[in-house]
Order: structure tokens, then C-alpha cells, then sequence
């Protein structure tokens, strides 16, 4: 997390848009934006071009930490419903 806010810090504390320049600003502000990222709610979207691969990687990432461990969750809520169900 902080090496990913770190990472869109440097690429866009000097974004031409003004309210990318206000999110990441300083690595203290992207932190917080970078916080909301990794759970998939994207605040801000203007993004340069070395971003928006920084953003790809995070998506990637963001799977990997929330969707897969639900799934493997799910999966075993499931197998213990279906027994239950079967007794």
C-alpha cells in the first residue's frame, strides 16, 4: 500500500490536472487516495500515462487481496451448507 502510493506519488505530483496535483501532492495525500484504490473505488481518474500502468498492477493487486480469499470463503460456506443439506 505504501509502496504503491509512493510509486503514484512520484508520477503524479506534477499531473497537469489540478485535482490529481491535489490528491497527490505530497505521499501523505496518497496514501489515503491510494487506501480507497486498492478496494476498487477510484476517486480520481486523470491519470499520466506511467499512472495509469501503476493503476493496472494495483487492480491486479486489489484482486488478488479482496476477490480470491471470498472466493475460497465462499467456496468452503458452500461445501458446509451442502453437507447440512445432506444429512
Amino acid at each position: 500500500w505504501m509502496l504503491l502510493a509512493s510509486l503514484l506519488y512520484s508520477t503524479e505530483h506534477l499531473n497537469p490536472d489540478p485535482r490529481m496535483r491535489k490528491q497527490y501532492g505530497s505521499v501523505g495525500r496518497s496514501f489515503w487516495t491510494e487506501g480507497i484504490n486498492i478496494f476498487g473505488e477510484w476517486i480520481v481518474a486523470d491519470y499520466t500515462t506511467s499512472g495509469k500502468a501503476i493503476c493496472a498492477m494495483i487492480a491486479l493487486f486489489s484482486v488478488s487481496i479482496c476477490v480470491v480469499p471470498l472466493t475460497v470463503l465462499s467456496s468452503g460456506y458452500f461445501l458446509a451448507l451442502a453437507n447440512d443439506f445432506n444429512e
